[in-house]
């Protein structure tokens, strides 16, 4: 697949308050973080969970933004344990990584933004045609939630 040219991918995953992600993997206060159950499938209850660069036009992403959790973003290398679960919206599963930002999904999205332009990723062919508005969390792609919204409320 063209999007797994770069080494290292950059991985947006939701815990609840308590520092879990959908499959319980613990993230609070750890830098580096393993899945506590890992199989090598698509089941995303054994593995860690997120979007790949937080690239996606997913909308219900913004329905889990106020649940009193939060966001990180883990790098991980692509290897034999990277798996993609959904090339449409984007959606991996994977073993380990190093966590490089926590905070919430606006900040998230626009750390992610900048983290496109570093030279680690300057062959990624997804990161070269993007646009802002198309990762999770950023200004422009809440405002295109926001047009999405509206125009399901008058269906």
């Amino acid at each position: 697949m063209e999007i797994l040219r770069d080494r290292y991918a950059l991985v947006l995953v939701h815990i609840d308050k308590f520092g879990l992600d959908l499959a319980g993997n613990d993230f609070s206060n750890k830098d580096f973080i393993e899945a506590e159950k890992y199989e090598k499938n698509k089941d995303i209850s054994n593995g860690i969970y997120g979007t790949l660069w937080g690239y996606t036009c997913d909308f219900p992403y913004i329905d889990i933004k106020n649940d009193n959790g939060s966001w990180v973003i883990v790098k991980t290398e692509y290897n034999n344990n990277f798996i993609i679960i959904d090339s449409m919206l984007k959606t991996v599963k994977f073993e380990n990584g190093i966590v490089i930002h926590r905070g919430n999904l606006q900040s998230c999205g626009n750390r992610l933004w900048d983290e496109k332009s570093k030279k680690e990723y300057k062959n990624n062919i997804v990161l070269k045609c993007s646009k802002k508005e198309n990762f999770a969390g950023t200004d422009e792609w809440f405002k295109k939630w926001k047009e999405y919204k509206r125009n399901m409320i008058k269906v």
